[in-house]
């Protein structure tokens, strides 16, 4: 896992606050993904503990992380104005990657990366990215 998003640029927008926030949807959606794009669009950045727990779980309370849930909480405390899956691209029936878009009410961009797998036990997210610089998502995904 890897956060782009320096603590600094983060605290420099705060933001008003904000309802809970659906993003809007490609074709075919992946429930999980959809919960999870809900819950850090309204606020809920925690949510990326449990991504990080799931795909890697040693990695759930490292400092990085919780310093960039501590940015966006700062920076974002009640989420995002709007949010928008960019791409979702079903590898086959069992792969799914997604960009996602999340805007700020001040015009600002975060941009957040997933893949998910269903392994025999249901859909699990295995490797996400955020970043406030599309290049690098895009990149990281093509």
């Amino acid at each position: 896992m890897r956060f782009i998003l320096p603590a600094v640029f983060l605290m420099m927008f705060p933001q008003m606050a904000m309802s809970d926030v659906a993003c809007n949807q490609l074709e075919d959606p992946l429930p999980l993904l959809e919960e999870i794009k809900t819950s850090f669009a309204s606020g809920h950045f925690e949510i990326l503990k449990h991504l990080v727990n799931g795909a890697s779980p040693s990695e759930s309370e490292s400092s990085d992380l919780l310093n960039v849930i501590a940015a966006l909480q700062e920076a974002f405390p009640e989420g995002f104005a709007a949010c928008s899956t960019l791409m979702s691209e079903h590898i086959s029936e069992r792969f799914i990657s997604e960009i996602v878009a999340f805007k700020a009410s001040d015009g600002h961009f975060i941009f957040l990366g997933l893949d998910a797998v269903n392994v025999e036990f249901g859909w699990e997210v295995v490797r996400y990215h955020l970043s406030d610089d599309f290049e690098t998502i895009w990149r990281e995904w093509k």
